[in-house]
């Protein structure tokens, strides 16, 4: 006779037994095993109430139990609906993006309690961020989409390429790449950051090698490269013209109260400073105050038209006439007209005019301090400027002295002679046909404008040339005022021809489309080098002497968000992350890398 019990299905809803509790298998009751099985000690029990609650309480079935738990609880994101799990990530990338932005990742440890607190009955109780996980966010969610987003920006279309090379504060070097292109996001032109990339051997093999590399891995078609031969880039002075004028100008506006102060001091005799002295004597020499004279008007031409070339939209079809202008401006001043005359011939272009000045200016520097044949004018002839005429009436100047200013003072226009014919690119041609893209030239209805007038070197390779010819002469019947509305003729360059892109036939398509594609690919290249200059003065900030082992993959990451946010003119709190940066957001953040760059 057995004492077995019928099992009791009831039993499995039981506040006690449930969860754990469960019918034995057929086999295992026929062999007298018993009717009953716990699911977390997976042993066979008697299907007695008494036999059961004994086990619940036996120490191997409670840990059994409370590891079961632990592995069967589900997170905290589980119990929230997706909606408002979406609310929480993206509460999380924005905060990622103000740390990127503002502060030291660190800081985001003390951050995230703080908002904790503050938000406690609200869904900022639930954020979860520390520095792992803004690391991560910053690393392999919101910098890789902000370089897709840039990537499917610049599309097709074809884009110049502005790069430089510096040294961090670790010592390590880097080259910067920077992209300029038409974007249709912003229906305008941008320039943005592309990335670093570390530089191991600086020889011309492997700097090419590197780059082909790296646009490779980034995802960009270098046959959009703009320019089969670029024009050189105009660097920026070597010499710090900005720094330079202005402090001239302070200089000369306070010269009788500086005088004064330090004539004073040096006669004193209970100062014994010798640079005091020193001081005084030279504000006490005319010949210095002569030189700044002469200095300040040219000084202010130099800054300003650096200024002009450090824009980030500058008009390149104005920035190389103007360069040209200030060329033979000061090289009138101090050559001999003679030398300077340029003889091109009379069907010569406006472009082999241009040269021709250019190449004037080059023989005359090169006959410049010669025994024979000497290309400056004599000192007396030198146009010094008004300020310096007008002192000259009222000063005592010894003669010796006045010679050695006027020494002085012609050298420096020679000097800054030489350095602007250097920032003439080879190809000086091709920029001042560009000028053909100017609203007045392009539409002007009295001259004969041809089409061959244009800047054909930098046309793309696959460019439909009769096209745009076609689109060219159709363009030239219309006016500007048909083009762009509320507008003037002196309208910029680049915004007529993102007006003429914009214009549609009676198709709804692109009634200008080879033609705006051919000028935006020419207005494309860059002017200076100021950009990926500015790289580097982010980079400074990012990488200081405190986080000098930041590795690349954040310090690229970092200085992507920040540059990228400037550019498109965004701010951390009105950002909206993408929905591709929320699907990244997962756990996998956390063991895959981050795209190139």
């Amino acid at each position: 006779m057995t004492n077995a019990k019928a099992y009791r299905e009831a039993w499995e809803k039981q506040p006690i037994f449930k969860g754990w509790i469960t019918k034995n298998h057929a086999d295992s009751i026929a062999s007298g095993k018993g009717e009953a099985r716990c699911k977390y000690c997976n042993v066979p029990l008697r299907a007695h109430a008494t036999d059961l609650k004994k086990h619940a309480k036996t120490s191997s079935h409670i840990r059994q139990a409370e590891s079961r738990n632990r592995k069967q609880q589900p997170s905290l994101m589980n119990h929230v609906n997706p909606s408002v799990k979406r609310e929480l990530k993206i509460a999380e990338i924005k905060m990622a993006l103000y740390v990127a932005n503002h502060s030291s990742i660190k800081s985001v440890d003390h951050l995230g309690e703080v908002l904790k607190q503050l938000g406690k009955g609200s869904q900022l109780e639930k954020v979860r961020l520390h520095r792992t996980k803004a690391s991560k966010l910053i690393l392999n969610v919101v910098a890789p989409e902000m370089l897709i987003e840039l990537i499917k920006d610049i599309g097709d279309q074809d884009y110049s390429v502005i790069l430089d090379e510096s040294t961090d504060v670790s010592t390590v070097k880097y080259m910067a790449y920077c992209v300029r292109y038409f974007s249709n996001t912003c229906n305008q032109f941008v320039t943005d950051f592309l990335g670093f990339d570390e530089v191991s051997s600086a020889t011309a093999d492997n700097l090419y090698k590197n780059f082909r590399e790296f646009f490779s891995k980034v995802g960009l078609n270098l046959d959009k490269l703009d320019g089969k031969k670029p024009p050189k880039l105009v660097q920026l002075s070597d010499t710090r013209w900005l720094a330079w004028t202005n402090a001239v100008t302070v200089v000369l506006k306070q010269w009788d109260s500086l005088k004064a102060f330090f004539t004073k001091l040096e006669s004193s005799p209970a100062n014994k400073d010798i640079t005091a002295r020193n001081l005084g004597q030279m504000y006490r020499d005319e010949s210095n105050i002569l030189y700044l004279l002469f200095l300040d008007t040219v000084l202010k031409e130099v800054t300003d038209l650096n200024i002009a070339f450090q824009k980030a939209n500058a008009d390149i079809t104005k920035l190389y006439t103007d360069l040209r202008i200030l060329l033979l401006s000061v090289a009138r001043r101090i050559f001999k007209p003679i030398y300077l005359k340029s003889i091109p011939s009379k069907t010569a272009s406006t472009a082999m005019i241009h040269q021709a000045d250019i190449a004037a200016v080059q023989r005359a520097i090169s006959k410049a301090n010669c025994d024979f044949d000497n290309s400056l004018l004599p000192l007396d002839s030198v146009d010094f400027g008004y300020k310096f005429s007008m002192y000259l009436t009222k000063s005592t100047i010894s003669s010796e002295n006045l010679q050695t200013v006027k020494v002085r003072s012609r050298s420096f226009m020679l000097k800054l002679c030489e350095e602007l014919v250097k920032r003439f690119p080879d190809n000086i041609s091709v920029l001042t046909n560009i000028r053909y893209f100017i609203p007045k030239l392009c539409m002007d209805q009295t001259s004969n404008v041809s089409v061959e007038c244009l800047p054909w070197d930098l046309a793309a390779q696959d460019a439909d040339r009769d096209a745009i010819e076609r689109q060219w002469r159709n363009l030239r019947t219309m006016r500007i005022s048909e083009i762009c509305d509320n507008v003037d003729e002196n309208i910029s360059t680049i915004d007529f021809w993102i007006a003429v892109n914009k214009i549609e036939n009676a198709n709804d398509s692109k009634q200008f489309k080879d033609l705006a594609a051919f000028a935006l690919r020419a207005l494309s290249l860059p002017t200076s080098n100021a950009d990926v200059e500015r790289v580097f003065s982010v980079m400074a900030v990012i990488k200081t002497k405190c986080r000098n082992r930041m590795l690349i993959d954040m310090l690229v990451s970092l200085m992507r968000i920040r540059i990228h946010m400037r550019v498109f003119k965004l701010c951390c709190k009105n950002y909206m992350p993408t929905d591709d940066m929320v699907k990244r957001f997962t756990s996998q953040m956390y063991v895959v890398s981050g795209l190139i760059g």
